[in-house]
């Protein structure tokens, strides 16, 4: 007479096992469930062999989202430099409250909730497309290992109307400023020390300005890159400013030779000239130079902020005056350099890059042209870099015209006047 089966566990639960696989010696793999009542255990049951049909896998405790996100994390690492990582290690923090989770039942409601809490809190596009992004390749990787049947995630989209920062060109009289802009005369030494970083705080934007470089591959150029007979510069590498290391470009597009227009050759001539007058040996090596050897983060944030009062015509004394009206309006002892001061003319070193976009495209160079210069992937990404600039509507109104005329003395498409 056979054994009567329980149909509880000595924790008053009801409990079925059931078989989820074999190992590899044949044997059978079988997973336990726990329930209050025998509908309820049924259920899990069938749950599982239904999970277990579509190929999901059920044989272990690695299922939760919290564990497929840190594994995504640790193998995206080794290929992206220290600032993209940190981007996708802060994605991934945003994405927090599936952690509990398990991989598959997260549903793209979860995603929705998180993401419309930042569109709330004022997180800009970009942002929050960056979170949707990290958590459709989370779950690509969940999916493609057994984790789930499906990638909800891709299902989500970026509200609408989420906020976008958009970076905008310089103006015609930023650019004019930054061409001519000289050190303050120094009243203190620290004015002199800050005097002297004004060429070559200059000069690097002018390379921006100019040729399209990033600030990270302006940063690595060397004087090999640097072809002054022929006026051309050589980008091959970029300053991780996270890591603190030269690395590769961005993409493989980042590799490029491009021209340097004759307007910079002669300043650039001057800047060669005078860097290898005035510097030792060692600190040829680079077009921009550090302190020991290339510039660090640091080393730009300061020469930026030196180059922005230069044009803005702020010396240390304005800002120690300053700093002395904040602390007594606000209570909070703030001066020096680092004290963050309003400028009448305020610019990021990308923004040039951006000018440099829209200049070319105003100037006539091709999108496809105008993709090699700025080493990006695909033209669609140098489109973004695009700006309408001033009296530029006007421009293509007077072009139209000019068009319509060519054509009309060549009778094509002649129509009367008034008609």
């Amino acid at each position: 007479m056979s054994r009567k089966r329980k149909t509880s566990h000595s924790s008053g639960l009801y409990r079925t096992r059931v078989t989820v696989g074999r190992d590899a010696d044949g044997e059978p793999i079988r997973k336990a469930l726990y329930a209050r009542t025998a509908e309820e255990l049924e259920s899990k049951a069938a749950k599982l062999r239904a999970a277990r049909g579509l190929g999901v896998a059920v044989t272990d405790g690695k299922s939760s989202w919290q564990y497929w996100a840190q594994l995504w994390l640790n193998l995206k690492r080794p290929d992206v430099g220290k600032s993209q990582a940190t981007n996708c290690a802060t994605a991934v923090k945003h994405l927090a409250p599936l952690n509990a989770i398990k991989m598959s039942e997260v549903r793209p409601m979860h995603v929705r909730r998180i993401v419309q809490q930042m569109y709330e809190n004022g997180y800009g596009k970009r942002t929050v497309q960056l979170i949707i992004s990290v958590a459709g390749q989370i779950g690509k990787l969940a999916k493609k290992n057994n984790a789930c049947a499906v990638n909800v995630i891709e299902d989500v989209r970026a509200p609408k109307d989420a906020p976008v920062t958009e970076r905008k060109p310089i103006s015609a009289e930023e650019e004019s400023l930054l061409w001519n802009v000289k050190p303050i005369p120094p009243k203190t030494k620290s004015d002199a020390e800050r005097a002297a970083r004004v060429p070559e705080a200059r000069m690097f934007a002018l390379v921006q300005l100019n040729c399209g470089l990033r600030r990270e591959e302006a940063a690595a150029l060397k004087w090999d890159n640097v072809n002054l007979r022929a006026g051309t510069v050589t980008v091959d590498s970029a300053v991780d400013f996270k890591g603190g290391a030269i690395k590769k470009p961005k993409s493989n597009a980042g590799f490029r030779t491009v021209p340097v227009p004759d307007k910079l050759l002669p300043t650039l001539r001057e800047w060669k000239k005078h860097q290898w007058a005035s510097r030792a040996l060692q600190d040829r090596l680079w077009v921009f130079p550090g302190r020991h050897g290339y510039l660090t983060e640091a080393e730009f944030a300061r020469m930026w902020g030196i180059l922005l009062d230069a044009i803005n015509g702020i010396d240390i004394g304005q800002r120690i005056a300053f700093g002395k009206q904040q602390a007594k309006n606000t209570g909070i002892a703030s001066t020096g350099a680092r004290l963050h001061m309003p400028r009448r003319y305020e610019f990021t070193s990308h923004q040039l890059r951006h000018t440099f976009a829209s200049n070319a495209l105003a100037a006539g160079i091709d999108v496809k042209t105008l993709q090699v210069m700025l080493g990006h992937s695909t033209p669609i990404m140098s489109l973004r870099y695009a700006h309408a600039l001033n009296g530029s509507m006007e421009l293509a109104r007077q072009k139209l015209n000019e068009y319509d005329s060519f054509k009309e003395s060549n009778g094509v498409n002649s129509v009367q006047k008034g008609q």
